[in-house]
């Protein structure tokens, strides 16, 4: 049947039937579907204006439980040691506030470590230029404090947040860090609220 004959034979059963009644509380007359007053109607109405995606999430929160918001907890400030420095004719001892990490177990860009090692470097090279020349050795003895919060591992750890430091000493006093015949490396830590190192350096006769 096509839609030609099948509005022709709508129209006739519909004339056989006579008018449909209005609805009793719009007072619409509506050929096929429910009206205002029907609870199926009343469904089709609600559901129009539901979005689905809303929708679904609603039931998610309610069935799963809303996820808990993380509470942001505000960093502290980090406190640095006041600089300072100490010498003698054949000793070097000084202080300086720079922040040192476990080089370790730090994940992070490998270009916040290059920056934090560059700056380290600088910071040794610069008080140590400023004490002026070194005095003449067969050997040193240099001591490297970190001073810190927390304490590290003495084995590998420590060292290793040192190593930018040590690299600044040895390229001072002008030894290769791996010449254990002509330069050697003690480690300590001490705790602190602030952060800062501290190096001392003495000859070896």
């Amino acid at each position: 049947m096509d839609k030609k004959k099948a509005r022709e034979w709508f129209i006739e059963l519909a004339k056989k039937m006579g008018p449909p009644p209005a609805c009793p509380k719009c007072g619409r007359v509506v050929l096929a579907g429910p009206c205002c007053g029907s609870p199926a109607a009343t469904f089709l109405r609600r559901a129009r204006r539901v979005d689905p995606d809303k929708a679904r999430e609603e039931f998610l929160a309610k069935v799963q439980g809303e996820p808990k918001k993380k509470r942001k907890v505000p960093k502290k400030p980090v406190g640095f040691v006041a600089p300072s420095h100490a010498c003698g004719p054949h000793w070097v001892w000084i202080r300086l506030p720079i922040w040192t990490v476990n080089e370790k177990n730090r994940h992070e860009h490998w270009t916040k470590k290059a920056d934090r090692t560059a700056s380290q470097r600088a910071a040794v090279d610069q008080a140590l230029n400023a004490l002026g020349t070194r005095s003449i050795a067969k050997g040193y003895v240099v001591k490297l404090t970190r001073i810190a919060p927390g304490s590290l591992d003495r084995g590998d750890n420590l060292p290793m947040s040192l190593s930018s430091c040590r690299d600044a000493v040895s390229k001072w006093l002008g030894i290769d860090d791996g010449d254990n015949d002509r330069i050697e490396f003690e480690y300590e830590q001490i705790p602190s609220k602030e952060y800062g190192i501290e190096i001392k350096i003495t000859p070896r006769w």
